[in-house]
């Protein structure tokens, strides 16, 4: 009986992962800039039908990825993710939306939701070190290297002698509202969802001094916009 048993749950375990999973890379060593956690973390992945797989989970900001620990530390990715529900990583929580992830930063009646997007570029370095207007500008498609001690070396895979590079970060929001989930990155955006009470909400974005590129900031004027029962 025990010998069916775990049958049963290798058979189950390879259909979920041929289900939504797919083999990334056996490179473990992070750059904890272009990741959500500094080292991969139990969670949990709700798939559509009531489908539940448990492991260790981690959120790539560069690829726009879920990905997590498979066989021997291999980091596989979620290549359908169209096909999940949510996933739970300790206190954070994700939803599916466009075929890719956001995080949700504030619960309803209105939802505030995060997708945090890093970009990395390259610059051809000119004649005495200079990086000209008309310098070359392409997006770097890999990671960082890391030395045995944590460190960050200064070369990147696949860059050039006459290459440097360059990393912002972008935060994009979406609010939840009346069962539609709309991009916010700006004033005209937030007011736009709740046009009914345009005058009210342009007074406390203006009170509250709302940054659109602090995560802490949204939350206030949603937490706020939640607590008054502010609806559209």
């Amino acid at each position: 009986m025990k010998h069916v048993f775990r049958i049963t749950l290798i058979v189950s375990f390879l259909l979920i992962s041929n289900y939504v999973l797919s083999q990334q890379t056996t490179n473990t060593q992070l750059d904890p800039s272009l990741y959500l956690f500094p080292q991969f973390t139990d969670g949990t992945v709700t798939l559509k039908e009531s489908k539940i797989w448990n492991g260790k989970l981690n959120y790539n900001f560069y690829l726009d990825q879920m990905q997590f620990l498979g066989p021997n530390n291999t980091i596989m990715t979620l290549t359908e993710p169209e096909k999940v529900v949510s996933i739970d990583i300790g206190a954070h929580k994700f939803i599916n939306f466009k075929n890719t992830f956001i995080e949700t930063i504030s619960n309803g009646p209105v939802f505030l939701y995060l997708r945090i997007h890093v970009v990395r570029t390259t610059k051809k370095i000119g004649a005495y070190g200079t990086t000209g207007i008309d310098s070359g500008i392409s997006t770097v498609s890999s990671f960082t290297s890391f030395a045995s001690d944590k460190q960050a070396t200064t070369d990147i895979n696949n860059l050039k002698s006459n290459e440097k590079t360059a990393q912002h970060t972008d935060l994009n929001f979406y609010i939840l509202n009346s069962g539609k989930i709309i991009k916010t990155n700006n004033q005209k955006d937030l007011i736009k969802c709740f046009s009914s009470n345009k005058d009210l909400i342009q007074q406390e974005l203006e009170r509250q001094h709302t940054k659109f590129n602090s995560i802490e900031s949204m939350k206030k004027i949603i937490d706020w916009i939640n607590a008054n029962g502010i609806r559209d």
